[in-house]
């Protein structure tokens, strides 16, 4: 059985977080390094195969120098 896309505001999340990403200018195996991550972990958070918890998200934020409550003002946005 064929998994079901998520809806597009389950897709803010995972599109942020590559932005941030190329914001930063790094690549994914760059965050993954970063991160102490494998870059499949990268990826597959990117394209919301796999969820990023809250902790995840400010070790996210933190590899790539943002500000997280500016990173989660950005997700608020995006839902208005």
């Amino acid at each position: 059985m064929a998994k079901k896309p998520n809806p597009p505001s389950k897709r803010d999340v995972p599109g942020l977080l590559r932005r941030l990403r190329e914001e930063a200018e790094l690549t994914q195996r760059d965050l993954a390094g970063r991160m102490k991550r494998a870059q499949p972990w990268i990826h597959k958070s990117e394209i919301g195969e796999r969820r990023v918890d809250v902790s995840e998200f400010l070790d996210w934020c933190n590899a790539c120098e943002v500000n997280a409550k500016e990173a989660i003002a950005r997700i608020a946005d995006m839902r208005k």
